[in-house]
């Protein structure tokens, strides 16, 4: 991995008794260099906000399949280099998410 290549990370969440959906996040920062937070809802129909359980780490992320592929389209298409891993759910913290019905999104 290069000094510029950063890391996506890819992980099942359970939403309620046992109705997991996939997510991907990368740390905050990273993500707002290449696509601004005021456009998650309008590409991928919502964002999702977490920390790491100490609250050091900021992430962003989407959840589900289709808006996971286009957040990866978009983050390469505007330039930016990373390699995808799988993460443990115990790694994250949820502070917030979106969601939006409507144009564009899912």
């Amino acid at each position: 991995m290069s000094d510029t290549q950063k890391v996506l990370y890819e992980y099942d969440l359970d939403w309620s008794a046992g109705s997991y959906r996939c997510h991907i996040d990368g740390d905050r920062a990273f993500i707002e260099g290449f696509i601004r937070l005021d456009e998650f809802e309008k590409l991928f129909g919502g964002c999702m906000r977490l920390s790491d359980p100490s609250g050091k780490s900021e992430f962003l992320g989407v959840w589900g399949r289709q808006a996971i592929s286009l957040f990866k389209r978009t983050l390469r298409q505007r330039g930016a280099e990373f390699v995808v891993v799988r993460a443990s759910t115990q790694d994250r913290i949820v502070k917030s998410y979106t969601q939006h019905y409507g144009e564009g999104g899912r």
